[in-house]
């Protein structure tokens, strides 16, 4: 087994999903009642993700000592501005957009939450249409209509900055959350 593939199967062991763009890495974990990765916690100055913390982090970094022991490198990728998780996460074949512009996975829904590492090798070069739209939503507007603020539109979400499922890193007082298109989605 070559490199890549050693790279891939210990990723894919370790995580729910995993998938790869070039030299990127996509890595997916299911959040659930108990691995919730969207656990966090805040003393009103910044926020602290303490699910991803717990859950996720681990992972990564068993992934990126695997990765070095097999004489190659790894950076994990930040959220961003310029790392758009769930475009990464299509392109690199681990789902669909839903309605509810989030990531729809055939088997995990809406709940799978990804992680990146960017290496000094070539994993893949098939690349996914970032446009491919989750064929379940086609003929389904539950997350829309569950929306209590209205700001879904089909594959787009119209002003993030209003949406409660979203937290403002600039205002860490923010401590609400909405997940009602995600409960909402039957897939």
């Amino acid at each position: 087994m070559d490199k890549q593939a050693q790279i891939l199967a210990f990723a894919s062991e370790t995580f729910d999903v995993a998938g790869a763009n070039g030299n990127i890495l996509i890595l997916g974990l299911e959040t659930r009642p108990d691995r919730d990765i969207d656990a966090f916690a805040t003393d009103g100055k910044q926020y602290c993700f303490i699910g991803f913390r717990k859950h996720f982090a681990p992972k990564i970094k068993a992934t990126i000592e695997q990765i070095n022991a097999l004489g190659h490198r790894a950076k994990q990728l930040r959220y961003s501005g310029n790392v758009n998780m769930k475009r990464l996460a299509i392109v690199a074949g681990l789902g669909a957009w839903g309605k509810n512009s989030m990531v729809l996975h055939p088997r995990f829904g809406t709940r799978l939450r990804f992680g990146a590492l960017e290496l000094d090798i070539t994993l893949s070069t098939e690349v996914h249409d970032e446009r491919t739209i989750f064929a379940g939503c086609a003929n389904c507007d539950a997350c829309i209509r569950a929306c209590p603020l209205n700001l879904l539109r089909p594959f787009a979400l119209t002003e993030k900055e209003k949406c409660q499922a979203y937290l403002d890193l600039d205002d860490p007082t923010k401590t609400q959350r909405c997940d009602l298109c995600q409960i909402a989605c039957p897939h």
